[in-house]
């Protein structure tokens, strides 16, 4: 979790503090998954990485933001 809320601060280029509450749980235990049903169904599906797919949902917001909450 924190390493995400850090990739999106970044994005925004958000300085400001950021306090974690460590009294809680660090994320889910486990949890297994498979994408294997997923790759079946669409072969040629590029997968991208956290980061970028981060720095793309972070610029598409901004360059949306006037228009998303009307």
């Amino acid at each position: 979790i924190e390493t995400v809320a850090l990739t999106i601060a970044r994005e925004f280029d958000y300085e400001t503090f950021i306090d974690f509450d460590t009294s809680k749980a660090d994320g889910q235990y486990k949890k297994t998954v498979s994408n294997k049903k997923f790759r079946k169904n669409h072969p040629i599906f590029s997968f991208i990485s956290y980061e970028e797919g981060i720095r793309e949902t972070v610029n598409w917001f901004k360059n949306n933001y006037p228009n998303i909450r009307k």
